[in-house]
């Protein structure tokens, strides 16, 4: 008769645990993203308007759609 096999390896209950924080964590990250919430479009607009304070011809685009822009920096010649 085979001896009855026992499958509690130590260790195995905290891998569940953070397997399932970690998953819910993604979720969180996931659905932060895709749905943001109106705090954060406060905090970091999607689009921001630009103005110049003279009037004229763009000669030279300095960034390109998508580019992340710090304040101050120039955006155009």
């Amino acid at each position: 008769m085979a001896a009855k096999r026992k499958y509690n390896v130590k260790g195995s209950k905290d891998f569940i645990v953070l397997s399932g924080i970690f998953f819910f964590l993604c979720l969180w990250s996931v659905k932060d993203a895709w749905f943001t919430s109106s705090k954060t479009l406060e905090k970091h607009p999607r689009q921001v308007e630009a103005a110049f304070e003279i009037s004229g011809l763009v000669e030279q685009l300095l960034v390109r759609e998508g580019d992340s822009v710090g304040e101050g920096q120039l955006l155009s010649e």
